[in-house]
Order: structure tokens, then sequence, then C-alpha cells
């Protein structure tokens, strides 16, 4: 099974962020049903994989900069170290 075959099953071009690093994306469950099609109903079921994902994604450490919590304070710095040059973290 190649992407352009899944691309086209599924009438998008999304197959290279469901199986690539880059621009990763979770699919569909249109999509999914769609692919598990394709693959002979052999696919776990999407909720019991949409479940995984999320448990996984929970016991990972997320970075998010905004402009109540700004990135020198995400990365563990004093205030102004980004500027001065210390990097060192707490």
């Amino acid at each position: 099974m190649t992407r352009k075959q899944i691309d086209q099953a599924c009438g998008c071009q999304m197959s290279g962020h469901w199986f690539d690093r880059s621009q990763w994306s979770f699919t569909s469950q249109a999509h999914y049903r769609t692919m598990d099609c394709l693959f002979g109903g052999t696919l776990k079921p999407y909720e019991q994989l949409k479940a995984e994902y999320k448990a996984i994604k929970q016991k990972t450490r997320h970075f998010a900069v905004t402009k109540h919590v700004p990135l020198y304070q995400r990365l563990g710095l004093q205030a102004g170290a980004m500027v001065s040059g210390q990097t060192s973290l707490r």
C-alpha cells in the first residue's frame, strides 16, 4: 500500500501527516475507517487507538508559550537570561 493509494482512497493528501513525524496529525475517524478497509479490516478499533494516543500524550511534556507563561519560564530560565546570554537552568 502506498501513500498515493491511501490519499486517493481518503480523497485528500494527508497520509504524509499521518505517517511522518513532520507536521504529524492524528487521522480522523472517517479516514481511519477508509484505511482499515484498505488493509482488510486488520487495524485496531479507532476508539482504542485514540485512547492509547491520549494516554501517551498525557505522559509527555508539552511546551505551550503564552503571554501568561513566557518562553524563558518554560525553559526553566531566569527572566532576561535569553537576552543576556545566561542559559543556565534553575
